[in-house]
């Protein structure tokens, strides 16, 4: 990708390290989705306004939001740092994460451990409690 861009030979003569590439990725992501969260956010401080809600579950889904979606944007950095086309990366970080969100379907259907490894693997199981 960066030799098609033509970035090649400046990302490999900047004093910067892989790691740090990766996670300035990742401090680009944080900084997007604290900006979704903080968008949507909007909604309950207006009916924190005509109403009066609970604000600890409000703001624990908030933040659980904001956790599951920054976990979901690991696995889409990962996978496009270990592949070469940004094409390839979108899909696969797309089939791996719908096996990660419908992992938890099938647990019913397995008894004992394994049901609860496949449901432990689910984010929706951990998620859960915090939208409650």
């Amino acid at each position: 990708e960066e030799r098609a861009r033509g970035t090649y030979i400046l990302l490999f003569t900047s004093p910067v390290t892989p790691l740090a590439l990766a996670i300035g990725k990742f401090l680009g992501v944080l900084g997007q989705l604290i900006i979704v969260t903080l968008c949507a956010a909007v909604y309950p401080v207006i009916l924190m306004i005509v109403s009066e809600p609970e604000i600890v579950p409000t703001v624990v889904a908030c933040g659980g939001f904001l956790l599951v979606a920054l976990g979901f944007a690991a696995v889409g950095i990962f996978i496009s740092c270990c592949t070469a086309s940004q094409t390839i990366a979108a899909a696969v970080s797309l089939m791996i994460l719908l096996v990660f969100y419908v992992i938890d379907a099938p647990a019913d259907q397995f008894p004992g451990l394994i049901g609860r490894i496949l449901a432990a693997a689910a984010p929706a199981f951990h998620a859960e409690t915090l939208y409650r």
